[in-house]
């Protein structure tokens, strides 16, 4: 009898599976192939295989070749013959995957006969039959930035069990979707994984990523993964602070050549001017294998109590940060048309206003003292040129007085007191007789992350010694991050370092700091006779008649101590770890200048020690001990009065040793793979079968021919050295151009970036021995050793890692005032190109090359009104010629309405008040694994085998379609919105508030499903499908409260809210409208919903069918099923998951805090917290015991449910000696309230002359109703690495 069955072969042509109806002749034990011809008679005999052989038909040779090659070549022949593996790699297999994928789940859904084909040979037999209840699996990762490497590991987990998969034979049928199977069993993956991801894991555990492509893998890989409840990811922390405020005064000169008084503030060891529109100032800082953020925010609140002492001495503020003498602003703002002699008003003007300003500086020395303004304590040097002129001006602060000078500087470089050159001004002359005789006759400025000015990658911001960092800010908004094109499509983060200022004498400035550092928390676990009894007790619940693991003597032995070695209860997480650590960092910058250049070298040193102990037992150290040093040298010199260039070099070397075992993998070990009674840590000298062993006798048990994991051997068999190096070298000229037009400027800058690592592993071979047999009575015992494995002799592997990056910009500003008007305009042009040393593939092998032209325009009248327009025009290579550019305009829009006249009676209360609105376009051209989207990629004789000859016996194999192009791939844009409102009231209370949306289309996406008719089968292109929209607000406040000029307070808060749902996405109406993403955040959790814990049989007799395992029993977790309606089926499967808790990202952050000033003294303290998300605990990897006899947390110790506590809310189902499948599925049973409020910071400091001494915390108290673990850390099972908590001292000294 015919049939028709489907064969799942592997087609080298396209270097993928693809799956094939046949007719097939039914010949008892198997089916016998003959032939893949499907009419449409056949339908008709088998309507049920209609929708699946359309699905098919999709990616056969005709719809391939009308779908990708007919553009290019003139018949299938030459399609097939000449297609590059390129274009099928990346256009024609995603294709085929997409498909194929589509053809396997109807074919699970219909319950067809599926083959895989693993021979020439024509005969399918029937107990050979692909079983086709698809299995969902999950990938679990973990990225651990280490410094030199971030090591990425991926397992699987089917809820039941955990497992690498290297550790099975899987073969890849598809990738995205992923589908694949193992023996019999077709497994499949959520729709958002690739399984090109599974490919390098399927012969090893684990990737090291090179520092040169953390940029890379940061930004397009992990970020997109980070969210996910399962990653697991350490080295990153981000701490808001409180530090030291001070404020003081600078001169300089507006576009006219008028002087202004220009405040500027410091925070910390950082300075900012007031008119900067950052919001706050970053240092980074590392401690051990710990990435910290510092986050200062500035403080408005106590900024504009600054700024309104100095308008209470009678200074005008006509914008944020600038201040004017009355007269002086009035004069500012003259225009053309009001001068009838322009160059003879504008030196009255000029000289009279130098003059007058410099005078009131003067006078009001001791008020601004009195103020705690200007005295920082630093010399001050501002040159200003007028005409043929140059005004220098030299603020010198101290403890004790405070003194401005001026002088006229001519252009041979004389100086000549201001006061006298002004009166020479006010005469007309055009010459100045000197003393001398000698005449002179004048004539006349992830994100993506910039380390001044040049894209650096987030490890290369992690190395920057905050001590050298000049500022730090954050750009969101797509009017702030249209010059950056598709690079700041996601933000900008700027990072400026410091320089030295022209005249300034010399500055040196050292730091000294030791700091504590612990884990903040310590998931307990039980003791050895606890393990044992709840061992005992699970084994009893699998089978009642099951006779127990642990006798009663043994615990008891265990209890009383009898013998270490027969009765271990080793506490493995004492005896690796310490309880504190101590690490040490110091720094030291110089910095100065004369007029003609100015310079800044710095140089620090970091060292780590981590926190376990040494136990190395061989000749060499293994212990952690990681080094870092860091050099910056800023050069700035003035060619030429219009001229001025620059060059920074920075360069860091990573010296590190630690162990060949990670300190994370470490102490997964201890919580997943061992426990305290299998075996001891190591068995004395002397006491081994030999009796004369040299080797360490470790502790061990063999299981089934293999062994567990002895943490403490692991971790002690060797050691790692990694030697890094990182140079960024910047060359920057700038030209002014005002002999061309007033304003106009033109600016180059080249850079040169080169990373490369060496690493070396050397490892011995553990030796490792059990107890055999042994005496009750006198405790003596007999060892054997296990296996034939084990060596002292050191092995070593080494790896080579680098890259290089060169970019380029050149740009023309123009900035100038027009009476009331205030014009600025920039036009700029970039390109740049990464080159990976070690390229893995042709694609990597290609620079890596971006270009771009950008624009903005800036409009302001009489400091009320302001606009701004930009653009980017932004060229990628992943896209075809015609395609390649997208436009991405915006537009900004501001109103100040607290200086319009009317505003005046309201100004006694709300003080400042300002509306703005911006609107703008961003775009993205980047797909995760996909570069050049539009290319199709094949394999060359991968494909399906053609046969021919008298017998057919002679065959060639095709082509394999391996990726899938789509031309019609274009940019994904972002349409950006935000309005905000900016208030002071009574002068001591600001608001910030922002509400911020974010509409964004044409999203990356693989069709879900597609029509058989298109051909793609399982190699689906990508097309511009998704759509998301963000939105939500932003509100901030400060408070700063001056009560005297010894006694300062201020406070601080800030709260955001955002929220995203998905508008469109790549599946299709789903039948189950419970399982669509639509309207639901794009982190959301998709669980079932649990009804507590059976309590009797009669509860599951006559409850829904639970399809998980081999069914419920008392004690196990009771489902609810909510699809009974839809489906009319009482049961409760995958179909019954819906989005339960809040997303896995939180949808609310706020942050409050304050500082207190008494005197010399400081203390400040910030809380940080979350709302609003949720994770999962990850049932399957902490369930105890399975494979590994892993041990026991002690909160399911202390919660479970058992015969004698029959709790139908216990925090734990029943104990089971293997993993209990229905008990590990996601469900609201394990889901867990994220929410936090964190002590994150506290500070007290002291402040004397030439030094500063302090002491500070962070991660201090952590307050959530998660209490087994921090809960920052997210779901899964506890088994990460902890938080640390960190204590340090230090003190900061300044000479000059």
């Amino acid at each position: 009898m015919e049939r028709i069955i489907f064969i799942l072969s592997y087609e080298k042509r396209w270097d993928c599976w693809m799956v094939y109806a046949n007719r097939a002749i039914d010949a008892g034990d198997f089916f016998q192939s003959i032939g893949r011809y499907i009419g449409d008679e056949d339908l008709e005999v088998w309507p049920v295989v209609r929708k699946i052989t359309e699905t098919i038909r999709k990616y056969d040779t005709p719809m391939l070749f009308k779908q990708f090659g007919r553009k290019k070549f003139k018949d299938e022949r030459m399609f097939l013959q000449k297609v590059e593996e390129a274009y099928i790699r990346e256009d024609i297999r995603p294709y085929i995957d997409k498909y194929v994928a589509q053809v396997l789940d109807e074919l699970t859904e219909a319950g067809c006969p599926l083959f895989l084909k693993t021979s020439r040979l024509d005969n399918f037999y029937k107990n050979q039959r692909l079983m086709l209840k698809s299995v969902p699996l999950r990938a679990l990762l973990k990225f651990e930035r280490t410094g030199e490497f971030t090591r990425y590991i991926l397992r699987l987990t089917d809820g039941e069990k955990t497992f690498y998969p290297s550790d099975y034979a899987l073969k890849v049928l598809t990738r995205r979707p992923c589908r694949v199977v193992s023996g019999r069993q077709l497994f499949r993956f959520p729709e958002d994984f690739d399984g090109q991801r599974l490919q390098p894991f399927l012969q090893k555990r684990e990737i090291m990523i090179p520092k040169a492509n953390e940029s890379i893998y940061f930004r397009r890989f992990i970020l997109k993964n980070v969210r996910h409840e399962e990653i697991e990811v350490q080295g990153f922390d981000v701490i808001v602070r409180e530090v030291e405020k001070q404020a003081f005064l600078s001169l300089e000169r507006d576009i006219l050549g008028m002087p202004v008084l220009v405040m500027e503030y410091k925070y910390g060891n950082q300075y900012i001017p007031g008119w900067s529109s950052r919001k706050a100032l970053v240092e980074l800082y590392t401690e051990g294998d710990r990435y910290a953020f510092y986050k200062v925010s500035r403080d408005p609140e106590w900024e504009q109590l600054q700024a309104r002492q100095l308008v209470a001495l009678g200074i005008r503020n006509d914008t944020e940060g600038y201040f004017h003498l009355p007269e002086v602003t009035v004069m500012t703002w003259k225009t053309e048309k009001e001068t009838e002699d322009r160059d003879k008003v504008s030196g009255e003007v000029i000289a009279d206003a130098w003059q007058k300003t410099v005078t009131w500086v003067q006078t009001h020395g001791d008020e601004l003292k009195a103020m705690g303004i200007g005295f920082t304590q630093k010399t001050l040097r501002r040159a200003y040129y007028i005409g043929a002129w140059q005004i220098d001006s030299s603020v010198s602060e101290t403890m004790d007085w405070f003194e401005l000078k001026a002088e006229v500087i001519l252009t041979d470089g004389r100086r000549i007191p201001l006061l006298r050159f002004r009166d020479h001004i006010l005469t007309g002359k055009r010459e100045f007789l000197l003393d001398d005789g000698i005449g002179t006759n004048g004539a006349n400025s992830a994100p993506l992350i910039l380390l001044d000015g040049v894209e650096i990658s987030s490890g290369d911001l992690n190395d920057i010694q905050p001590d050298d960092i000049q500022s730090f800010s954050i750009l969101k908004d797509a009017s702030a991050t249209a010059l950056y094109g598709v690079r700041g499509a996601n933000g900008v983060m700027i990072v400026t370092t410091k320089e030295g200022a022209t005249n300034e004498k010399i500055s040196v400035k050292a730091r000294l700091e030791n700091s504590w550092s612990m884990p903040s928390y310590h998931l307990d676990m039980v003791d050895g006779p606890t393990y044992m009894r709840m061992y005992n007790e699970a084994l009893k619940n699998d089978d009642p008649n099951t006779s127990p693991m642990y006798s009663e003597d043994r615990i008891q032995g265990t209890i009383k101590g009898l013998n270490r070695y027969i009765y271990p209860n080793v506490d493995w997480q004492k005896e690796i770890f310490k309880n504190v650590t101590m690490n040490q960092r110091a720094n030291i910058n110089i910095s100065g200048g004369s007029k003609i250049a100015s310079y800044y070298v710095s140089a620090g040193i970091y060292r780590d020690t981590g926190i376990m102990k040494n136990i190395s037992q061989g000749s060499f150290n293994n212990n952690i001990d990681n080094k870092r040093y860091n050099f910056q040298a800023n050069i700035n010199a003035n060619v030429t009065k219009t001229t001025k260039v620059s060059l920074k070099l920075s360069t860091v070397i990573d010296d590190k040793n630690s162990p060949v075992v990670s300190a994370a993998d470490t102490y997964r070990n201890i919580i997943q793979k061992t426990n305290p009674v299998n075996f001891p840590i190591m068995f004395p000298a002397g006491s081994g079968p030999l009796g004369n062993e040299t080797n360490i006798l470790y502790g061990n048990m063999s299981f089934n021919g293999a062994t567990f994991v002895n943490p403490y051997a692991e971790l002690a068999k060797g050691y790692s050295t990694t030697f890094s190096s990182t140079v960024i070298s910047t060359f920057e000229l700038k030209q002014d151009l005002s002999m061309l037009a007033k304003g106009l400027s033109a600016r180059a800058l080249f850079s040169y970036k080169n990373w490369n690592t060496a690493k070396t592993d050397r490892s011995t071979v553990p030796f490792y021995y059990q107890i055999s047999k042994y005496n009750p009575t006198d405790y003596t015992y007999t060892l054997e050793k296990i296996g034939t494995t084990g060596s002292d002799y050191l092995s070593f592997s080494k790896a080579n890692n680098g890259d290089r990056t060169i970019y380029w910009e050149a740009a023309i500003d123009y900035q100038r005032l027009f009476g009331k008007n205030n014009i600025t305009a920039m036009l700029l042009y970039n390109q740049r190109q990464y080159n990976p040393a070690f390229p893995s593939s042709l694609f990597d092998a290609v620079p890596y090359r971006t270009t771009g032209l950008a624009g903005r325009f800036t409009y302001a009248y009489d400091e009320r009104y302001f606009a701004e327009f930009n653009f980017g025009y932004n060229g990628t290579e992943n896209f075809i010629k015609d395609r390649q550019f997208g436009f991405f305009p915006s537009i900004a829009l501001g109103y100040s309405i607290s200086n319009e006249d009317f505003f005046k009676p309201l100004r006694s209360v709300v003080t400042a008040l300002k509306i703005r609105g911006s609107y703008g376009l961003v775009g993205n051209d980047k797909i995760a694994g996909a570069r050049f989207p539009y290319l199709t990629e094949i394999s060359l004789g991968t494909g399906p085998n053609y046969h021919y000859g008298e017998n057919m016996n002679t065959w060639y194999s095709g082509i394999t379609f391996t990726r899938i192009g789509n031309e019609q791939a274009k940019w994904e844009v972002g349409y950006k919105a935000n309005v905000g409102i900016d208030m002071e009231i009574l002068g001591s209370l600001n608001l910030t508030i922002d509400y911020f949306t974010e509409r964004r289309t044409g999203i990356f996406q693989q069709p879900a499903t597609l029509p058989s008719s298109m051909g793609f089968g399982s190699t689906i292109p990508y097309y511009n499908l998704g759509e998301v929209k963000n939105s939500g607000i932003d509100a901030s406040f400060t408070y700063n409260k001056a009560v005297n000029k010894d006694f300062t307070i201020s406070l601080l808060g800030n709260i955001v809210y955002a929220h995203n749902k998905i508008i469109k996405d790549q599946y299709p109406e789903q039948i189950y409208s419970n399982l669509s993403h639509i309207g639901h955040p794009i982190n959301s959790i998709y669980g079932l919903t649990a009804s507590g814990l059976y309590g009797t049989q009669e509860e599951i007799d006559h409850g829904p069918v639970q399809q998980y395992g081999s069914g419920p029993k008392i004690g196990d977790i009771k489902y609810v099923d909510i699809t009974s309606q839809v489906d009319g089926k009482n049961i409760v499967n995958d179909n019954d998951k819906h989005v339960i808790g809040s997303p896995t990202v939180p949808e609310i952050t706020y942050g409050f805090g304050g500082t207190i000033r008494y005197k010399k003294f400081d203390f400040g303290i910030f809380f940080q917290g979350v709302a609003r998300t949720s994770f999962i605990l990850s049932a399957g990897n902490m369930a105890p015991f399975g494979r590994w006899n892993a041990n026991v947390a002690q909160w399911i110790a202390d919660d479970y449910w058992s015969e004698s506590n029959p709790n139908p809310n216990a925090a734990y189902p029943r104990l089971t000696r293997d993993t209990n499948a229905n008990n590990t599925v996601n469900s609201s049973y394990w889901l867990r309230n994220g929410a936090f409020l964190k002590l994150k910071n506290a500070e007290i400091g002291y402040t004397f002359k030439m030094f500063r001494a302090y002491l500070n915390g962070s991660n201090l108290l952590t307050f959530s109703p998660f209490e087994h673990w921090d809960p920052e850390m997210g779901g899964g099972s506890g088994m990460k690495y902890p938080t640390q908590r960190v204590f340090n001292i230090g003190i900061q000294f300044t000479f000059k």
